[in-house]
């Protein structure tokens, strides 16, 4: 019974010793995972901006938010113009191992672009913080107060973010790669950033979508609901039969 117990208790020593060290290796692996997946999304959007004159994607071009105009670069070919499948499928190279909320689930999303300012107000009566956004996400907000947003505050605006939105009645502006780069130049200028609240790649909502902040104060985003449900078929291509998104 003794020898028993001694054997009992010298496993449960060297188990205390050894699952500390395995959470210890793991985290590094996880980090290392979620930054790769992160610098995919940078090069896709990039590519993506290659092949359309220079002009990165839109915010959300009335359709569909960025995450959508680069899923074929993304190696998922078989999503492009498979409109059922948006908001039914997990693509894990969207989501971070660290965001328990999104990594592989169905349209997760950790990561968010730049958005620059928009006009967002929190309720100062909910336990939790929520912001919702004012009007549409444009970058036409009057910072002097004056009742007229003039092209000295359009620049300003526009300079403060990288992705904005196309939507009726509005000035089409994209930025491009050329003219980040005579600007502050593509190594000082954050392009995307990871963010556990996106949740929803299919998304069109900037607080979904984008770190985006009002000129005066800090925008926390909020939850987004679960979307409707959809019925999907993938489509299958020679290069991806076979071949799961893991």
């Amino acid at each position: 019974m003794i020898e028993v117990l001694v054997v009992v208790c010298i496993v449960l020593t060297l188990l205390s010793l050894v699952v500390p060290a395995v959470r210890t290796a793991r985290e590094p692996a996880r980090r290392m995972q979620c930054l790769n997946n992160m610098k995919n999304v940078a090069m896709s959007l990039q590519n993506c901006s290659s092949n359309h004159g220079g002009e990165l994607p839109a915010l959300e071009d009335g359709n569909y938010g960025w995450p959508v105009p680069i899923l074929g670069y993304m190696d998922r070919a078989d999503l492009v113009g498979n409109t059922q499948c948006y908001g039914q499928v997990a693509i894990s190279a969207y989501t971070c191992p660290d965001d328990l909320n999104n990594f592989r689930q169905v349209n997760g999303l950790s990561y968010v672009v730049n958005a620059g300012y928009g006009r967002f107000t929190s309720d100062s009566n909910s336990r939790v913080s929520r912001v919702s956004e004012i009007d549409t996400h444009t970058a036409a907000i009057d910072l002097d107060g004056n009742g007229v947003v003039d092209n000295n505050e359009l620049t300003i605006n526009r300079s403060a973010g990288v992705f904005w939105r196309d939507y009726p009645g509005s000035i089409r502006f994209r930025w491009t790669l050329d003219a980040i780069s005579q600007h502050d130049g593509s190594s000082q200028t954050l392009l995307l950033s990871e963010n556990l609240n996106a949740r929803d790649w299919s998304s069109r909502k900037t607080i979904i979508l984008a770190s985006s902040t009002s000129p005066s104060a800090t925008a926390v985003p909020a939850p987004s609901m679960n979307p409707p449900t959809r019925l999907c078929t993938p489509i299958s291509s020679p290069l991806q039969r076979g071949v799961t998104d893991k």
